[in-house]
């Protein structure tokens, strides 16, 4: 029920279909209050990042912890920062997508009409002329549908997960309150005085003008725990939004190694890493993804230097902060969600279901994030080693986008069968 009184006010203000006037979307005086797809003649109508959707949640006046308005410190406030992202771009294809399928469905209707008004005949809904004609446009409407739910849900989650990250960054600031009290107390004294957000620190007092905080992680061991599992998450959540986009009508995962110009292993020469084709996927990272040069190798002079760009989230948090070496990564056998073949695997194709089959993986490995390496396994030989970041331990996300902790001790059993998709053996996992 987490968010729920939030996510069902944006649902019911902001995913609301709101009907046409004469096959046209309503007009707006405002472009940026709305996001409307022109072609579509009943649209669902999702208010913009900064303006609707989280709007209860933004602050007027001055700003509470850097003074001044809000609007003027948005660029270093994280909570405001979260709310004005962009969209990321698997929502741009997914409604790109349904305004394609909507499009072909206006046109197919339209095409039915012009074929019978030139018989002549008068036509009527319920008539005989079209029922040989209404199945054609049944299926264009029936993808059409099934294109905006996809969409819609990618958005749900994405808002989802917009609410967790503006969550999280309360909590982090509760136990600041008293710095943070004194810092605005501070500005409220002296306009003209700059802080550096990034210096806070958990013990009060601390931040004066000219004295330079101590270096402190203020990290527990639950906190690494927690935000291990939240990157799982956003990594499962991206890759059923890869899933959910159609690439030359194929619906998938991405397989390990992508050498083709989209899902595909069979196209293209140069390999490249499951990792970097989730780029467009993640927030804020598409380009990112715009800059790798796929048809040159992970470790070219010009791909090299991206290494360091290493989104945070390919990142364990037991980690070094600066590391550029992956945590997280994909097991590759058969029957696993990503077995060697030329196309990826399906969702329908998780036949011993998505809560008891793994998704992705913890683990401690030297392996660069770029490069197309992940974990093999073998189904004869023992499994390889999970985790080694907390000792015993190791995090993984199921293919139904849920994160757990797993005791590597208390899953030995059938961690094998968790791994397998499709092996028929009945597991109950903890």
């Amino acid at each position: 029920m987490r968010h729920a009184l939030i996510l069902s006010g944006i649902l019911i203000c902001g995913l609301s279909g709101i009907p046409t006037v004469n096959g046209q979307d309503p007009p707006t005086s405002d472009p940026g209050s709305v996001a409307v797809v022109p072609v579509a003649k009943e649209r669902m109508v999702i208010p913009s990042a900064a303006n609707r959707d989280l709007a209860p949640l933004m602050l007027e006046g001055p700003h509470p912890t850097t003074g001044g308005t809000a609007a003027a410190h948005r660029k270093g406030d994280e909570t405001s920062a979260a709310m004005d992202e962009p969209k990321p771009e698997n929502i741009r294809k997914l409604r790109l997508a349904y305004d394609q399928h909507e499009a072909l469905a206006r046109y197919t209707a339209k095409r039915i009409l012009a074929t019978l008004n030139s018989s002549g005949a008068k036509l009527t809904p319920d008539g005989a002329e079209f029922a040989h004609q209404k199945p054609e446009l049944r299926l264009r409407v029936a993808e059409a549908f099934e294109a905006r739910q996809r969409l819609q849900h990618a958005e749900l989650d994405w808002l989802r997960q917009r609410l967790d990250r503006i969550e999280e960054q309360i909590a982090r600031r509760e136990p600041i309150k008293e710095q943070i009290i004194d810092r605005r107390v501070d500005e409220l004294l002296n306009p003209y005085l700059q802080w550096d957000p990034s210096k806070l620190q958990v013990a009060a007092g601390e931040i004066r003008k000219g004295v330079k905080p101590k270096e402190t992680s203020g990290e527990s061991a639950a906190d690494k725990e927690q935000r291990s599992r939240n990157n799982l998450k956003q990594l499962a959540l991206a890759m059923h939004n890869y899933h959910d986009v159609s690439f030359d009508g194929y619906n998938s995962f991405p397989t390990a190694v992508v050498m083709g110009s989209a899902r595909s292993t069979r196209n293209g020469k140069t390999p490249r890493s499951w990792r970097v084709d989730l780029l467009p996927f993640l927030e804020g990272n598409n380009d990112l993804y715009q800059q790798y040069r796929m048809d040159e190798a992970w470790d070219s002079p010009h791909n090299k230097k991206l290494i360091e760009r290493m989104p945070d989230v390919f990142r364990s948090p037991y980690d070094d902060p600066k590391s550029t070496k992956c945590g997280y990564y994909v097991l590759v056998g058969p029957g696993t969600v990503f077995e060697k073949r030329p196309l990826g695997v399906r969702m329908s194709e998780i036949v011993d279901g998505t809560s008891n089959t793994i998704l992705l993986v913890e683990a401690k490995r030297n392996i660069p994030w770029t490069k197309p390496e992940d974990i093999p396994f073998d189904p004869e030989k023992p499994v390889p080693e999970l985790g080694g970041f907390v000792e015993g331990k190791f995090a993984a996300a199921m293919a139904d986008g849920s994160a757990h902790v797993f005791d590597r001790a208390e899953v030995a059993g059938i961690l094998k069968w968790m791994i397998l998709r499709n092996d028929g053996h009945p597991i109950q996992v903890p």
